[in-house]
């Protein structure tokens, strides 16, 4: 009976976290680009990043939503699991182990954690992840201990803070689903201030474009429909995760953060 009513619970709150997650994903998503475009250096017409951030269709932030919510999951997931295990009062009840084993899964933490830590892609994005989880274990870890399951009327909005967290990091990681890359042609009349060439289109907003320069300054600027005379698919496109903490120390690459140009 308690077995079926563990099980009841569990499938009660998982169902409520996704329920939570959906209605938050253009929140999220919005998050997340706000994060990503952030350190873009922008053109003086488009210099409030937070309108770039809002430039894209409700199922792309729903998509960037989607994607952070994914990360926000796992691991929650994996520090529900781990503050339950050690926390539940049937695992405390248990006679202490003994040093040998103490230090032995110790030391299998510490080699895991300096692995998460060294190999984790997007240094440092990962790292803000890690510390959201550390928080949002310290405070769902009273629950645990007293009633051994989560009281979402308690927490559900440090869940919705751990979103809203993930989708930052997210867009810090510089990933930036839905752009495409292609060759603008431009009116005669806006040259001076726009030139001909390759740019990713960030958004779109009131008939206007956001479009970023592809090469190393990542000029961003809004450019109206009206004023662009064809579009050409191009190869290319933004940069992905970026390098672990072992490839800055190791091999020299440069930390990026927030969206990379093309």
């Amino acid at each position: 009976m308690d077995q079926n009513a563990n099980g009841g619970r569990l499938l009660e709150m998982v169902g409520t976290l996704l329920a939570i997650a959906g209605v938050l994903l253009p929140v999220t998503g919005l998050a997340a680009r706000i994060a990503a475009f952030s350190t873009l250096p922008f053109d003086s017409n488009s210099r409030w990043f937070f309108v770039v951030a809002w430039s894209a269709p409700l199922t792309e932030l729903a998509l960037w939503g989607f994607l952070a919510s994914l990360i926000a999951l796992g691991g929650l997931a994996l520090f529900y699991f781990v503050i339950g295990l050690f926390a539940h009062p049937r695992v405390r009840s248990q006679p202490p182990p003994t040093r040998r084993a103490t230090r032995t899964v110790r030391g299998i933490g510490i080699v895991l954690l300096m692995a998460w830590l060294l190999f984790t892609p997007s240094f440092p994005a990962f790292w803000i992840f890690i510390l959201a989880c550390f928080l949002a274990s310290l405070i769902t870890r009273r629950s645990v201990v007293e009633v051994r399951h989560l009281r979402l009327a308690e927490s559900w909005w440090v869940f919705a803070v751990f979103l809203i967290v993930a989708g930052a990091v997210l867009g810090l990681t510089g990933t930036v689903p839905g752009s495409a890359v292609a060759t603008y042609r431009f009116k005669a009349e806006i040259q001076p201030v726009v030139t001909d060439g390759q740019y990713d289109r960030l958004g779109e907003a009131d008939s206007f474009a956001v479009l970023s320069r592809c090469g190393t300054s990542g000029r961003t600027v809004l450019i109206a429909d009206n004023e662009i005379l064809s579009i050409s698919p191009a190869s290319g496109s933004n940069q992905g995760f970026g390098p672990s903490l072992f490839d800055v120390f190791v091999h020299g690459r440069r930390i990026a953060i927030g969206y990379q140009p093309c």
